[in-house]
């Protein structure tokens, strides 16, 4: 035999509400659970970890509710405390994004009235570098020494376009 328990309709609403959030979750969720590894390392660093921190944070949460609905008291159960763990994560995630969104805008800032970004003009560079150097072989005795100086030094600047006359 078995015993009916009746419940009233408040309560009846409640626990169809949670059953239809549970399935939306569970067809949110049924993506993530197909994803392989190999998409995984194909996303960029931050991808991941918001992927990652995401499923703990929603399986935990997930969990949590179970405790709740078995008549566990959630607050003293160690999932609590990983819960808020991974919010510290979520945290310090947020943190590191509004330090790289602040350095773009410093980035943005540097920009001369063209809105090009500032950058080295290598041909410039490139005949400042050798007037030091022919002022130093001058200055010096070792000419020898300066030209290998000169050499390393030009080796590593780029190519000088020929301009057409």
């Amino acid at each position: 035999m078995s015993k009916e328990v009746k419940l009233s309709k408040e309560v009846q609403n409640n626990v169809n509400i949670f059953d239809q959030s549970l399935t939306t979750i569970e067809s949110l969720l049924k993506p993530l659970s197909q994803q392989t590894k190999k998409s995984m390392k194909q996303m960029d660093a931050e991808k991941r970890a918001k992927l990652s921190i995401c499923c703990a944070y929603t399986v935990n949460t997930l969990f949590y509710m179970y405790l709740k609905t078995q008549g566990i008291d959630p607050s003293t159960h160690p999932c609590r405390k990983e819960i808020q763990r991974i919010q510290t994560y979520m945290q310090k995630l947020r943190e590191k994004q509004a330090k790289i969104e602040a350095m773009k805008k410093e980035n943005s800032k540097q920009e001369d009235a063209d809105g090009r970004s500032m950058k080295v003009d290598a041909v410039v560079a490139h005949r400042l570098i050798n007037n030091i150097l022919t002022t130093s072989d001058n200055n010096n005795n070792n000419t020898e020494e300066s030209a290998k100086k000169r050499k390393r030094i030009e080796e590593t600047l780029p190519k000088k376009k020929k301009s057409k006359k």
